[in-house]
């Protein structure tokens, strides 16, 4: 339209837009709008995946992602607690430790055995310095793992523990909790590479 590079994409009966003025050269343009699809079919399709993507890098991503997801899907828990989980990244992001943590524990308060709030109070509380409570959240994160959990929650989330372990000290526990993880998947190089 003139100007403006327009991608419209129907997604299970919802329609998204991705609008993109036209910059020097249409290739520029042809990339942002082909990201912003991206971002609009993983928004329906995966919105954990879309959280991760936004999260570190992208505030306005994740409250836009967030703010949807607590509006939209509010009849389904495990999308909800995707919400919680994207909207307190947005505030991580923004390094608004105070705003993170009162996201998520509302979170928590509706979903409280849900694995990724418990990650992500675990991260803002080892931000702020207070290691003896986020180590209570990790170890209350593995107690929670099952046959279910995905591997690469189960070996992050001892990873996890070990590295505040390592930070505050305890070089021997920190080792163990490594050793643990390493009898569950062996071929994870990050509980290697912490090892080492």
């Amino acid at each position: 339209d003139s100007d403006t590079l327009i991608l419209e994409i129907k997604i299970n009966d919802e329609l998204e837009i991705c609008k993109v003025p036209f910059r020097n050269k249409l290739e520029v343009s042809i990339r942002v709008v082909t990201t912003k699809a991206a971002e609009a079919i993983l928004k329906h399709t995966s919105p954990y995946i879309l959280a991760r993507h936004y999260l570190y890098r992208d505030s306005e991503g994740c409250f836009g992602l967030g703010r949807y997801l607590l509006s939209k899907e509010a009849d389904d828990p495990s999308l909800e607690a995707i919400g919680y989980y994207v909207y307190t990244g947005g505030y991580v992001t923004e390094g608004n430790f105070i705003e993170a943590e009162r996201m998520v524990r509302k979170g928590l308060d509706k979903h409280p055995k849900d694995i990724n709030l418990h990650a992500a109070l675990s991260t803002i509380l080892r931000n702020e310095g207070r290691s003896s409570e986020s180590i209570k959240e990790c170890k209350k994160i593995i107690s929670m793992l099952d046959a279910n959990t995905p591997i690469n929650r189960v070996t992050l989330s001892y990873l996890n523990l070990s590295s505040i372990l390592y930070e505050i000290g305890k070089y021997d526990s920190a080792l163990l909790v490594l050793n643990q993880g390493l009898e569950i998947d062996n071929k994870y190089a990050e509980l290697y590479s912490q090892r080492a």
